[in-house]
């Protein structure tokens, strides 16, 4: 009995020391691709600023199955490389020619993005929220435009998420441009 219960124990240990261990997995890390050039401004703006509600501070890449369920996922091996409302304010900083002597901010509040997968193979981003511009001598609300873009994804997959939030990053900026150009720019001069 003794020798069994050894042989037993030995052959658990032997077993454990066999067994592979549990993969580790690395999350693939996603950005907006590199960074275009700066761009001359249409209007100066002192900065651009994007806010997000609490579920879009942090670095998770988010999924809907169909735009009706309620259920937010993220996905379990893909990562922002930054919070997204990050990436997109440094990628409109750089395509609005910002940081110039202004009294003007442009603050884009993103209400929204998410990567919804409205079937096994074909899915869409959607970036929605508000421009708001703010500035003259007493830095009040001189505009604000609503934004809803809804793209589909060249992959239903994360990297084709990532690569749909940069094209929708490049429409936001041409976007706000187009909506810059219209307004007064001596209301934003520095010394106006």
């Amino acid at each position: 009995m003794r020798s069994t219960f050894s042989l037993c124990i030995t052959s658990l240990l032997l077993a454990a020391c066999i067994t592979k261990p549990a993969e580790v997995r690395v999350p693939t890390v996603h950005d907006l691709g590199a960074p275009g050039p700066v761009q001359a401004p249409v209007m100066p703006l002192r900065r651009v600023e994007v806010t997000t509600p609490g579920w879009l501070n942090a670095a998770v890449m988010q999924y809907r199955q169909g735009e009706q369920t309620s259920a937010r996922k993220a996905f379990a091996d893909n990562r922002w490389v930054a919070p997204p409302g990050d990436l997109i304010e440094n990628s409109l900083m750089r395509a609005l020619g910002a940081a110039q002597p202004s009294r003007c901010t442009l603050t884009v509040r993103l209400d929204e993005l998410v990567q919804v997968f409205d079937s096994d193979s074909a899915s869409r981003v959607r970036m929605s929220g508000v421009l708001f511009l703010k500035g003259g001598p007493t830095s009040e609300l001189m505009a604000q435009r609503a934004f809803d873009l809804n793209d589909a994804t060249p992959s239903a997959d994360p990297a084709g998420g990532a690569a749909t939030v940069r094209t929708e990053a490049d429409k936001l900026a041409g976007l706000a441009r187009e909506w810059l150009a219209t307004m007064d720019a001596k209301a934003c001069a520095a010394g106006g």
